[in-house]
């Protein structure tokens, strides 16, 4: 520890001109005084206080250096730990998804969606309820009424489906301050497990059954669509 108010690199300079005080004082005090008998002693002690002053001054130079690189090391650590923060935040960006909670409010019965837990939850509206809500989905989840393609939406990653049949997924752009539906331009993939030869919507996506088998959702002739192996 340093006395207060005295940094590190503070106590290193002073340390350095010190010595180098300690080193001139000694050379003048001893080239002023003796007679010449007494060269040899004093050219010993003239070496000593040079020795003694070099050592000072090498263990200043350390001292320094080993401040500095661990100045430079906090400095790397500091910078690493905020790259990782800015990735681990660009990832969650990118996911573009809210998971539900089940009991939350929703904005489009019919509509699925996921809990931080991996379930599948539907948007339910009770008998005399105001309002909808996220729902538990008991047997193989399946998108039930239509969303409209613009309107607002109440959680990114959820799936719906058009009055034409085609899939839409709630999102949200960079530019806007709220999720609204949009048609999917890919295959969208159901929440939670699906169940083989179940009906099933919207047409195209695709699902997973609880041993992990993939599923489609495909339509034969004018009937119901249903889950496929792929």
């Amino acid at each position: 520890m340093y006395p207060t108010g005295q940094s590190g690199e503070g106590t290193v300079r002073k340390h350095v001109l010190t010595a180098g005080t300690a080193l001139a004082v000694a050379a003048v005090t001893l080239t002023g005084c003796g007679s010449s008998g007494d060269n040899s002693s004093n050219n010993a002690q003239i070496k000593g206080f040079r020795a003694s002053a070099g050592a000072k001054v090498s263990d200043a130079a350390s001292a320094a250096k080993s401040m500095a690189s661990a100045k430079a090391s906090g400095m790397k650590t500091g910078a690493s730990a905020k790259a990782s923060s800015a990735k681990a935040s660009a990832s969650g960006k990118v996911s573009g998804k809210t998971a539900a909670s089940v009991g939350g409010y929703c904005s489009d019965v019919g509509s699925l969606a996921q809990t931080s837990g991996g379930e599948a939850v539907q948007c339910t509206k009770g008998s005399g309820s105001n309002q909808a809500r996220w729902a538990k989905v008991s047997g193989s989840p399946k998108v039930t009424g239509t969303v409209k393609t613009g309107a607002f939406c109440s959680n990114e990653g959820a799936i719906g489906e058009t009055s034409d049949g085609k899939a839409a997924t709630c999102t949200k752009a960079a530019d806007q301050t709220r999720a609204h539906w949009t048609q999917s331009t890919g295959s969208v993939t159901v929440p939670g497990a699906v169940h083989g030869g179940s009906p099933c919507a919207p047409q195209g996506a695709t699902g997973k059954g609880s041993n992990g088998t993939t599923y489609k959702c495909t339509k034969s002739g004018s009937g119901q669509a249903h889950w496929t192996k792929s």
